[in-house]
C-alpha cells in the first residue's frame, strides 16, 4: 500500500485561500502587556515570559511565520482572525476536531506570555483556582488575533463561558468585557467572512494600530514555493542515487560471503545475512 504524500506548505496555502484567507505579514516590535490592566490577583499570578535572544523565542517566532504564510480568514463581526485548521482549536465543517494551539503560538510572538511559571500557586487565600489561561474574548477558540487574546486567571476565565445568556450582552462580570455572546466550541459555525482588502483593513483597523501589518498578495510565495518544490525534488534525487549505492555494495558483500559458504543453503543464508548486516542503520 502506498502512503499519502506529505502535503506542502503551498498546497495549505492555496487550499485556504480558495476557502476566503488572505496572506499577511506583521512587522516585529515591542510586545504588549497580554494581561490588558487586570491587578486582580497580581500577587498570585505568575505569568511566564520568552527571554529576549532565546532558543524558545525563535522557535515562536518561527512557527508564527509558519502559521502566517498559510494564510488567515477575517470575520466581519468582531475581527477574528482564523489561521488554517491545522493551527485551530475547534470543530472543522467535516467534524474533525482540531487543537494546533495556534492562538499559543499568537500570544508568545505578539506578548511573550507563554504560560505559568512553575513555582505559581495553583488556587488563592479564597480557593479559587488562579492558574493562567488564555482567554478568547470573541469566543471563538481558533481566533489568533492578539487584541481577542488575554491571560486571565483560571476562574475569570471559566466565568465567560456564560457571557451574553439570552443575548443580554457581556454580563460575565469580568472587568476586560466580551467582544461577543458565548458560542459553544462543540459544533462548528459559519462566521460571514471579509471578501475584499477593504474589508478586511476596516475588520482590523484596531489591530493594524497596536500591530502593523501588511496584506499580501495571493501570489507573494510563488517563487519561495518554487524553490522549495526545487529543492525537493534534488533531495528525492539525491536519496534514490544513494539507495541505489546501498543496494549494490549491500549485493557485492552478499556475494562476498555467500562464495566462503559450504553449500547452497548456507550460501544463500550468508547473503542475507551480509546484505541485512550491509544495509542494517548502524552500518549506514
Amino acid at each position: 500500500m502506498t502512503s499519502t504524500p506529505r502535503r506542502t506548505s503551498g498546497a495549505l496555502r492555496d487550499y485556504h485561500m480558495e476557502e476566503g484567507a488572505f496572506l499577511f505579514n506583521f512587522e516585529e516590535k515591542s510586545w504588549t502587556d497580554p494581561m490588558r490592566g487586570h491587578t486582580e490577583n497580581k500577587e498570585m499570578c505568575a505569568p511566564l515570559f520568552l527571554e529576549l535572544k532565546s532558543e524558545s523565542l525563535t522557535k515562536n517566532r518561527q512557527a508564527w511565520r509558519t502559521m502566517e504564510r498559510k494564510g488567515f480568514k477575517v470575520t466581519k463581526d468582531v475581527g477574528c482572525m482564523l489561521p488554517h485548521p491545522q493551527y485551530g482549536k475547534s470543530k472543522t465543517q467535516k467534524g474533525n476536531g482540531m487543537n494546533g494551539g495556534g492562538h499559543k503560538t499568537s500570544m508568545g510572538f505578539f506578548t511573550g506570555f507563554i504560560g505559568n511559571r512553575q513555582d505559581a500557586p495553583e488556587k488563592d487565600k479564597d480557593g479559587r483556582p488562579i492558574n493562567l489561561q488564555v482567554s478568547h474574548l470573541c469566543h471563538r477558540s481558533s481566533c489568533i488575533n492578539p487584541i481577542h487574546l488575554i491571560a486571565e486567571p483560571q476562574w475569570q476565565n471559566q466565568k465567560r463561558n456564560t457571557c451574553g445568556k439570552n443575548n443580554s450582552g457581556c454580563n460575565c462580570g469580568n472587568t476586560i468585557e466580551c467582544l461577543r455572546m458565548y458560542q459553544t466550541s462543540n459544533k462548528p459555525e459559519n462566521p460571514v467572512l471579509c471578501t475584499t482588502k477593504k474589508e478586511v483593513l476596516e475588520s482590523l483597523k484596531e489591530l493594524k494600530e497596536l500591530h502593523p501589518f501588511k496584506v499580501l498578495k495571493r501570489n507573494a510565495y510563488n517563487e519561495k514555493d518554487s524553490k522549495a518544490a526545487k529543492k525537493r525534488k534534488i533531495k528525492a534525487e539525491n536519496q534514490k542515487k544513494r539507495k541505489r549505492q546501498a543496494d549494490k555494495q549491500a549485493h557485492a558483500a552478499g556475494k562476498k560471503a555467500a562464495k566462503k559458504a559450504v553449500d547452497d543453503q548456507a550460501a544463500k543464508k550468508s547473503y542475507e545475512n551480509a546484505v541485512m548486516k550491509h544495509l542494517s542503520p548502524e552500518h549506514v
